[in-house]
């Protein structure tokens, strides 16, 4: 999309600083002509800085866009700008974001080159998870003498999915204390418990559990063969997350379902340093989603 040629500031101060020349035509006869001639020369400066505005084709833009996004988390994105031209161009630019999407700093003026290309590098902050959509990249394109100005858009449609704040994880309080005692974790314990996981087979010692005894085993060997049970050294975690409307509301700056993966994300963190398995389900009014161990 292209829209007709618009002043800039700077033509419109020098509009301002001749307007007095004009004045001139009432205490001078033929003052008027002053004014006239600081017009036509202006008028002569305008045309010959709109010949050098560069076409919208002879101009390109390539948006760079992180690999996935994480929810209210700091994101760079950059933009590539390529000029065709045989002059340099001056350009203001501006990036159509997602609505979700908070723009945390300024687009600076970019300066290309003839034949070149430059990089423009701005940070956003997705505040809702979902598929988000960028749209065009708007330019502000001036001539050599910046007088005036072109605006025009450039379609670099991207889509991308806003995923849970798993980055960081490893911040929370309660797993760096975990982190810390790593090697007391790796230590084996002694318990006094009797284990229901199956370890190996071994001869029937008389007056024991008969429960123990493995009877397929005692079958093909034609003796008694019980089986050794160690302790589990590992739990199976199953968690239900509520996805239903009552989850929308908010808490804070965002809503109870965030919060819900928040904490699932940091459970799937400890449940991972413990060496456990987890399952995670979602449901409303039915099975939304399943992520087995």
């Amino acid at each position: 999309m292209v829209i007709p040629l618009i002043p800039s500031l700077r033509l419109i101060r020098l509009l301002s600083l001749g307007a007095p020349l004009w004045l001139l035509a009432i205490f001078v006869p033929g003052g008027a002509i002053a004014g006239l001639v600081y017009l036509v020369l202006l008028s002569a400066l305008c045309w010959h800085d709109w010949r050098t505005v560069p076409r919208l084709s002879q101009l390109s833009a390539e948006r760079v866009l992180p690999s996935r996004f994480a929810l209210q988390v700091e994101h760079p994105i950059t933009l590539m700008l390529g000029n065709q031209s045989a002059r340099p161009v001056h350009l203001r630019v501006r990036d159509e974001l997602p609505e979700t999407f908070e723009l945390l700093s300024e687009f600076p003026a970019v300066e290309i080159p003839a034949g070149g290309r430059a990089t423009l590098v701005y940070s956003v902050r997705p505040l809702k998870r979902g598929v988000c959509t960028f749209g065009e990249v708007a330019l502000r394109i001036s001539g050599e003498l910046r007088l005036l100005q072109k605006q025009a858009s450039l379609r670099v449609p991207s889509a991308v999915k806003v995923y849970p704040k798993f980055r960081g994880a490893d911040h929370y309080q309660l797993l760096a204390k975990i982190d810390q005692r790593d090697e007391v974790v790796r230590k084996p314990r002694q318990i006094k418990a009797p284990g229901t996981d199956f370890e190996s087979l071994r001869p029937y010692i008389s007056g024991e559990d008969l429960k123990n005894i493995d009877w397929k085993a005692t079958a093909r060997r034609g003796a008694l063969i019980s089986r050794n049970k160690q302790v589990e050294k590992g739990q199976q975690l199953a968690v239900l997350v509520d996805a239903g409307r009552m989850m929308a509301e908010t808490i804070g700056t965002v809503s109870k379902l965030e919060h819900a993966l928040n904490a699932t994300v940091m459970l799937s963190y400890v449940t991972q340093k413990r060496g456990d398995a987890m399952a995670v389900a979602s449901f409303s009014n039915k099975i939304e989603s399943f992520l087995p161990t």
